[in-house]
């Protein structure tokens, strides 16, 4: 069967790409109205000419996030830079409908990325986008302050009621001295390799959360396809 990593299949003839199904609003008690915050689209998401349309889409809650990290370091990932993608299916000629958002474990971001989920819990969102996940990314290799581990939690909580995986990423020195174009590059199939020293080496092998996070994060993504593909729409129309 072909990898959905490298093409999205195309719904039977005759039939329309499903859409994401929402939460019903009693799982999200006292839900705020959702706020302006981050727009959309207009038309597909931007990406290089050499770049193979993503499977996922990262969508970080601020910048400085970690998305443009994580976007190089998995090969199934793109950068959906800052904006819900609106023209989303499951042809060719439509982007992913599967988004995932990246924030860092800082007040802010937590506070944008609990805004982001709002948005998607009130149906604020293109029509079509299918929320996988949320991944916090350490912003120090310190412990949280209380504060913040709890606005962690409230953002992890409402990520939940919204049938969303929650992944933490802790921090990653090596991350520190290097840039985008030095790291190595996750994709199925990746096997370790055999010389230790390339193993410790971040520029030839991905440290060993964001090897985790990969598998984890297109386990997701694969399932939240298929799903998305087997349940009609409730939605009528797009914000």
């Amino acid at each position: 069967m072909t990898d959905l990593v490298t093409e999205r299949m195309a719904p039977p003839d005759g039939q329309e790409a499903p859409l994401s199904p929402r939460v019903a609003p009693e799982r999200v008690p006292m839900l705020a109205p959702a706020p302006r915050g981050t727009g959309s689209w207009t038309t597909r998401v931007t990406r290089a000419p050499h770049q193979r349309a993503p499977l996922v889409w990262l969508l970080g809650a601020t910048g400085g996030a970690g998305v443009s990290m994580l976007a190089a370091s998995l090969a199934y990932a793109g950068d959906a830079q800052r904006r819900w993608p609106s023209l989303v299916g499951y042809s060719a000629a439509l982007d992913s409908p599967l988004v995932v958002i990246v924030t860092r474990t800082h007040m802010s971001g937590l506070h944008a990325a609990h805004n982001l989920l709002l948005q998607h819990a009130s149906a604020a969102t293109p029509t079509g986008v299918q929320l996988v996940g949320v991944v916090t990314v350490a912003d120090t290799d310190r412990p949280l302050s209380s504060p913040v581990a709890a606005r962690r939690a409230v953002v992890e909580s409402l990520a939940a009621d919204l049938d969303a995986r929650v992944w933490r990423l802790g921090w990653i020195e090596p991350w520190r001295s290097l840039t985008t174009d030095d790291l190595a590059i996750w994709s199925p199939g990746y096997r370790l390799p055999e010389d230790k020293q390339h193993r410790r080496d971040p520029s030839r092998t991905p440290p060993p959360p964001v090897r985790e996070l990969a598998v984890e994060l297109l386990t997701a993504a694969r399932s939240a396809t298929a799903s998305g593909r087997g349940k009609p729409s409730t939605r009528k129309e797009s914000i």
